[in-house]
């Protein structure tokens, strides 16, 4: 049987920047680089700071959240399910000089950690692999401290036509992947779920076009906004993509 470490372990060693990017690879690949950039921006929205204990669930390789975390000189913890994906962020941390990460290998469904131990716990482009969502956001709440600040993005539309591709890739890459790697959700689900574990949203941002949201910008700048994707400063149920900002109760 192919385990979830199993399956992650063997997409790293196989192509590290697939399993990193996935679908947006194909599409519309992004430098390290400005991975890096977009993610510092996060951060300083979310007003992380020199001391705040932050948690990225589902790190990967490139260091996307943990990177620009270190440079702001936050106690960094990145957590992966892959020992692979671990192993070679640590080079990639350690060639960049950025100081140092804890590292935890473990499921998300079950994060060895105490609780209300985060300032910030962020889930960045790890909740879409997951085919049930309410044990893993459970366990981000549960380390999260009173007060807390979680980042989870993003949450597709089950209810979205936009988002078919997402049941039909793992198919075309089936050799590749060797089983389906994306899923949706309903918006009531999602709700649902943050209410049970103490969780007020305080910002929203939805998604809506033509196009799934792992089409970045830069590729489809040949279109108009509005017919590929438009961004919404708050939450609409029928859009095709979600991210959401919470605070913890």
């Amino acid at each position: 049987m192919l385990t979830e470490k199993k399956m992650w372990n063997d997409l790293y060693r196989h192509d590290e920047m697939f399993a990193a990017q996935g679908c947006q690879l194909l599409v519309s690949p992004q430098k390290i680089s400005e991975l890096h950039r977009d993610a510092d921006k996060l951060l300083s929205n979310l007003r992380v700071k020199k001391g705040d204990k932050l948690l990225d669930v589902g790190c990967g390789s490139l260091g996307t959240i943990v990177v620009p975390a270190l440079k702001k000189k936050a106690e960094t913890y990145g957590m992966d399910i892959s020992s692979v994906a671990i192993s070679l962020l640590k080079k990639r941390i350690q060639k960049l000089k950025v100081g140092k990460a804890e590292f935890v290998e473990a499921d998300a469904k079950n994060i060895p950690i105490e609780d209300n131990f985060f300032d910030f716990v962020i889930s960045s482009s790890t909740l879409i692999h997951i085919k049930k969502i309410d044990k893993v956001i459970s366990e981000m709440s549960r380390v999260l401290k009173s007060g807390g600040t979680m980042y989870a993005s993003p949450f597709h539309n089950k209810k979205s036509f936009v988002n078919i591709p997402y049941t039909i890739i793992p198919v075309i890459l089936g050799e590749k992947t060797k089983r389906r790697m994306f899923y949706t959700h309903h918006l009531s689900e999602i709700i649902s779920i943050f209410r049970e574990n103490d969780l007020v949203i305080e910002k929203a941002i939805s998604f809506r076009g033509i196009f799934p949201f792992y089409i970045h910008v830069d590729f489809t700048k040949i279109f108009s906004e509005n017919l590929v994707w438009k961004r919404i400063e708050r939450l609409e149920k029928n859009a095709h993509t979600w991210i959401f900002y919470l605070k913890k109760n």
